[in-house]
């Protein structure tokens, strides 16, 4: 069995581990509890994003004319790659410097060590730690009082918890919820467990997640336990998967194989909290229930 790490489930490792980490130990400090700089009176110029998810909001908010430095990770939307970068999960500070913000916005936890520093050194810095979907929007409104758009904030978040509640009515009592196992990698199987946006996305088109209790974030899944639930519908982040899947003995006799539907996604669109969460929640409501109109 390959031990080789995609790097979205690498990604997902890390995450994992970090919240385990901090669960257990309790030695990170609470993001709501860090101390951060007033919001200044004039709405920052130069924004460097420490999270391809801050990226993303920051655009959709109308301000990516402002960011002066990304990630390696950020791919969207396209005009990020034109951006300086500044590492990829562990960024480089001496780079962030050199850009001279006047605001840096990463993950609360996740980017905790960078933005910690940088305010010791008198950087204006910004946490935003969405851990549910309700709470994407929460994210949204707070970079966007931070960057002097409060109104198109609002307007982005009112129209994302618009949208999921109408997945909540229109979804909450539908005939049948297929068994879905969204796999990061295939081989070991690390899937998604309960407490990801995977897992309530899935729940709220209707489904089941097969890998719901193998661990509260991405967890490593047995292959035996995964086939004995035989899921409707296999979703996986890239190509090796896919063959991997398509091609094992272990998993041909599973729905999903058998009826053609394992199924390369975006993983972006169900992993980062941000807008595009939307599209990710109708990739999905209209792969289980077809039958059903998604909203608009």
């Amino acid at each position: 069995m390959s031990l080789r790490l995609t790097s979205v489930a690498r990604r997902c490792r890390a995450l994992a581990l970090a919240l385990a980490a901090a669960a257990i130990c309790g030695c990170a400090e609470a993001p709501e509890n860090r101390p951060e700089f007033e919001t200044p009176s004039a709405p920052p110029k130069r924004i460097v994003s420490l999270a391809p998810n801050v990226t993303e909001i920051l655009f959709a908010l109308g301000v990516g004319g402002r960011v002066v430095g990304v990630t390696t990770q950020d791919n969207y939307p396209p005009e990020a790659a034109s951006k300086e970068k500044i590492g990829d999960a562990s960024s480089n500070i001496e780079k962030v410097l050199s850009l001279k913000p006047d605001l840096v916005i990463g993950h609360a936890f996740l980017n905790s060590r960078a933005l910690d520093a940088l305010q010791t050194l008198s950087v204006p810095v910004l946490g935003v730690e969405a851990k549910d979907l309700a709470s994407v929007g929460e994210s949204v409104r707070k970079v966007a009082a931070r960057c002097g758009v409060q109104d198109r904030g609002d307007e982005i978040a009112a129209e994302m918890d618009g949208f999921f509640g109408k997945i909540r009515n229109g979804y909450g009592n539908v005939k049948g919820r297929p068994a879905v196992l969204f796999a990061a990698q295939a081989n070991p199987l690390w899937a998604a467990g309960s407490r990801t946006f995977v897992d309530e996305m899935i729940r709220l088109a209707g489904g089941e997640n097969v890998g719901g209790d193998a661990g509260e974030e991405f967890a490593v899944l047995s292959e035996e336990v995964a086939v004995s639930r035989d899921p409707e519908f296999i979703l996986v982040t890239d190509e090796p998967a896919l063959r991997h899947f398509k091609t094992s003995k272990a998993w041909a006799g599973v729905r999903a194989v058998k009826n053609s539907r394992v199924i390369l996604v975006n993983p972006d669109l169900y992993l980062r909290p941000g807008p595009r969460l939307v599209e990710g929640q109708k990739e999905l409501c209209r792969l289980l229930h077809p039958e059903v109109e998604v909203p608009g």
